[in-house]
């Protein structure tokens, strides 16, 4: 299976081709900007939309694990690396919680047999070029299909919203999946593919890019492009 560096063409795990599932739901409530830290700084604190309240002390540590495992017990391998990285560690709490809620509303071995599957997925990643971008790449492709394939994981009380619709000038049809890290990312989804976009600082609006696409919020409105085409117009559904 050929990988690609989440900074970005496609995604690996999903590859180029367009989910099967055509219903998603929109999600009105946007990620607030996260603000970039140091690893250590990040790992002690609760990333942002999983504090109950905004104001509170922003040196508030989880009470068990910054990942949704035991980190005190994972010396090495993927666990390990997933401890070390603070995006990781909220990414696998993030998965870990829709996975629970998609139980909640279709408990049974189909389920299961996904999460095995994508877990022995995710561990390749020990054998890549880059195992950080793989394991991002797996847990957004997972928090993408859990949001999709199930109501109950739709709730915005998390790190991840959406995916919500927008539609471009020139007909483009996008679904993007916002995921509230410590470096904010989107994934994008259209006819081209799937595409992992990360947050780049210093500029007004949301802009993401990579790998030659861009994708610039401001409101509801955005402009969109990729290499060898100009940039669109576009606008949130509904």
């Amino acid at each position: 299976m050929r990988w690609i560096v989440v900074s970005l063409v496609c995604l690996g795990i999903v590859g180029c081709q367009r989910t099967e599932s055509e219903n998603v739901v929109r999600d009105d409530t946007m990620p607030a900007q996260a603000v970039a830290r140091s690893t250590a700084a990040a790992l002690a604190e609760v990333p942002p939309n999983e504090r109950a309240d905004s104001n509170a002390n922003r040196s508030a540590k989880p009470s068990i694990s910054p990942a949704s495992f035991d980190c005190a017990r994972s010396k090495a391998g993927i666990e390990a690396t997933i401890c070390a990285d603070p995006d990781l560690a909220v990414l696998d709490r993030e998965m870990a919680r829709l996975y629970a809620r998609a139980g909640s509303e279709k408990p049974g071995d189909t389920l299961k047999g996904l999460q095995r599957d994508w877990l022995e997925r995710r561990n390749a990643c020990a054998g890549a070029g880059s195992p950080v971008e793989c394991l991002k790449a797996a847990y957004v492709e997972r928090i993408h299909d859990l949001r999709v394939s199930y109501a109950a994981a739709r709730t915005p009380d998390g790190i991840s919203q959406g995916p919500d619709v927008w539609v471009c000038a020139d007909d483009t049809r996008l679904n993007l999946l916002h995921i509230n890290t410590y470096k904010p990312m989107v994934l994008l989804d259209s006819d081209a593919g799937q595409v992992l976009l990360t947050r780049a600082d210093g500029t007004t609006g949301s802009r993401y890019a990579g790998g030659g696409y861009e994708f610039w919020q401001t409101g509801t409105e955005a402009r969109y492009g990729r290499l060898g085409m100009a940039m669109t117009t576009c606008r949130r559904a509904g």
